[in-house]
This record gives C-alpha cells, sequence and structure tokens, in this order.
C-alpha cells in the first residue's frame, strides 16, 4: 500500500488497515512486522527520513475439540439412540472418535472420522441396546467418546462422557410346569415338576424353598437348584413325595411349596431379598391309611359254660388313646373286659 500526502495534506493523518489472516485451523497465534519504508519524495529532507516498523500479532480464533449432542440418554433393550458429534475447527490431519459403550452395554458401529474435507458436516453416532434375555434390571454407565488424531491440535484433546441408562425388558422369574398328576401318594408315586427361569441370570441363581408355616406331609427334594447363564432355561426337575405314616387322614391334605430367587443365596428363610419367586405348587397327599376296627375271627361259637378269646386291634394310629366299647345280645353271655382301650 502507498501513502501520498501534499502539500495541503502533509497533516492529515491517513488510515493504514492491517487484516488478519483468517482460517478454520487451530495453529496458534502468528507475530507480523508491519514495515514503513523510507519515503520517496523530491523533497530532500523527507527523503533522507529512515524506515520504521510496527510489530503485531495475529491472534487465532479457532480452536481444537468437538462437539457431542446427546439429547437422550436412556435407550430401552432392543432400541437405538442418536448422537450428533461435529468438530470446532479444521484438522490438519484425519480425526478418528473412537466410542466406548461397554459398560452399559451398547452397539455402536466403527469409529466417526472427520477429514480437512468434512470436519465441518455433524456425523450421526448411533448406539443401539442389543436384545438379550438376560435379566439385569436399568443399567446406568458412561459412553465415552475419545478422540485421536495425528494433528498435534487434536492429539491431546480429553475424552467425554454422557452417563447412559438402558432400560431391560426382560423379567425374572421362576417357572414350574408339572410333569405328572400334582398328586403324591403315601408310600406310592411322588409328584413330579419341571422348574426353568424366566430368563437369563447375570450371574448364577439359586432356587431355594420357602419355609412353611404349617404341618408339611411331604418332603421337596432337591433342596436347592441351580441355573447359570448356560442352562436357565433347561427344566431341572424337583420331587415332592409324600411322607409315610401310619395315621388315617379323615381331610384332604394339600401341601403348598414355593420356589424362591433370594438376592443373597447363603441366607436361610425368611430371606431379606428376593429377585423372583415361583407361584404357589400345590400337591395333593394320598393317604394310604383306613381308620377302621378289626375284630378277629370274626365269627364266634362258643359252647355252654366254655370261652373264647378274639382280638380287637386298629387298622390306622391315633394320636390319643381309643376306647371300645364290647357287650352282647345274647343273655346269659358275659364277656372280659367290658371295655378295650386301643393306643396307637
Amino acid at each position: 500500500a502507498t501513502l501520498t500526502f501534499g502539500g495541503s495534506t502533509w497533516s492529515v493523518a491517513q488510515t493504514v488497515t492491517v487484516t488478519g489472516g483468517d482460517d478454520d485451523i487451530d495453529d496458534d497465534d502468528a507475530a507480523y512486522v508491519v514495515t514503513v519504508h523510507a519515503p520517496v519524495s523530491d523533497d530532500p529532507i523527507h527523503a533522507a527520513l529512515a524506515a520504521s516498523a510496527l510489530s503485531g500479532t495475529n491472534d487465532d480464533d479457532d480452536t481444537a475439540g468437538f462437539t457431542l449432542t446427546a439429547d437422550v440418554d436412556t435407550v430401552a433393550e432392543g432400541d437405538a439412540l442418536t448422537w450428533s458429534v461435529v468438530l470446532w475447527s479444521e484438522p490438519l490431519q484425519d480425526v478418528s472418535v473412537t466410542v466406548d459403550a461397554s459398560a452399559v452395554p451398547l452397539d455402536a458401529v466403527g469409529a466417526l472420522v472427520f477429514t480437512p474435507l468434512n470436519w465441518m458436516d455433524p456425523q450421526d453416532l448411533v448406539l443401539t441396546a442389543i436384545e438379550n434375555l438376560t435379566a439385569t434390571g436399568p443399567v446406568t454407565a458412561p459412553v465415552i467418546l475419545n478422540p485421536t488424531s495425528a494433528d498435534p491440535a487434536y492429539a491431546d484433546l480429553d475424552p467425554q462422557s454422557v452417563e447412559v441408562t438402558r432400560t431391560d425388558d426382560d423379567t425374572q422369574g421362576i417357572l414350574v410346569s408339572a410333569t405328572s398328576e400334582a398328586k403324591a401318594y403315601e408310600g406310592g408315586a411322588a409328584a413330579v415338576f419341571d422348574v426353568t427361569l424366566a430368563a437369563r441370570p447375570p450371574v448364577d441363581a439359586v432356587a431355594l424353598w420357602a419355609e412353611s408355616s404349617v404341618t408339611m406331609h411331604s418332603t421337596a427334594t432337591p433342596a436347592s437348584l441351580t441355573f447359570t447363564g448356560d442352562d436357565w432355561d433347561v427344566p431341572q426337575q424337583v420331587t415332592i413325595t409324600a411322607d409315610s405314616d401310619d395315621y388315617a387322614r379323615y381331610w384332604a391334605a394339600t401341601d403348598a411349596y414355593t420356589l424362591f430367587l433370594p438376592e443373597n443365596p447363603e441366607e436361610t428363610p425368611p430371606f431379606t431379598g428376593i429377585i423372583a419367586e415361583s407361584d404357589p405348587i400345590l400337591v395333593e397327599i394320598i393317604d394310604d391309611d383306613t381308620a377302621a376296627v378289626v375284630v378277629s375271627p370274626d365269627a364266634l361259637t362258643v359252647t355252654e359254660g366254655g370261652s373264647l378269646t378274639w382280638s380287637v386291634v386298629l387298622t390306622s394310629a391315633v394320636t390319643t388313646a381309643l376306647s371300645v366299647e364290647v357287650s352282647f345280645s345274647a343273655l346269659g353271655m358275659e364277656v372280659t373286659p367290658e371295655t378295650l382301650t386301643l393306643y396307637g
């Protein structure tokens, strides 16, 4: 640029404008020098003036970084969420933004790559909650975005993270199905049931029997069932066997069992924390004892003046002493004793 001063304008200040170079690269501030050369004039006094210089700094207004737009931070199992990523400035080398969503877990396809040509274009980041059969409940964990590049400005950027909640659509439960009639016969066939879990457990799960508050007439085996992530849907059998005794019941007995998945399988009932429980397992107990009084022999013949002996027994045990009166309808007959006391 050239400034011209005339005889009448020598005292009028003229403006020189220095415009900083503008780019989109984070390349730090740049020093510059403005040189005012020696004037060219026919006036020997002004022609003899020396040149001068002014120094300055071209301040850089570009910063390396990236913006993550994460409007949604909750995703249901089987669904996906979409975020947006864009760089703040033009890189000198490609910038790769990798995604670590393994703690949630979510599936991210590949990395986002920004070049010096497309750096200003936002790119979508799609995170998918892969459907599984594991009952974990909701999980909240960070998704981490980490930029890497050979460009020094982008090589040392800190990662960014967002807390994401993945909701679970699997509910744990204990499924019981009868493989035989739901009856246990005293001294005979047992009731057999298949047991599986409704969802894959994140860790080994142990099913235990609930403690009964009533008298049971049967026994459940085995005492516990262990399900792993590999065999949670493979049926395991439980057997309800009627307890044998000598008592005849005059009422129908039905035993009710419940299986629990306690949070702490080392506990004994009652459990402080329960993951799941089965529906009641109802088993009818069929008694093989009959209440009766048996007289032997059943036909009695006695000679006049003579005597005979017979026995009276019960066909089942009793919980208290039982009195049986003995009498004859014929005249002149005597019986001793007249009352029998039978015990279980």
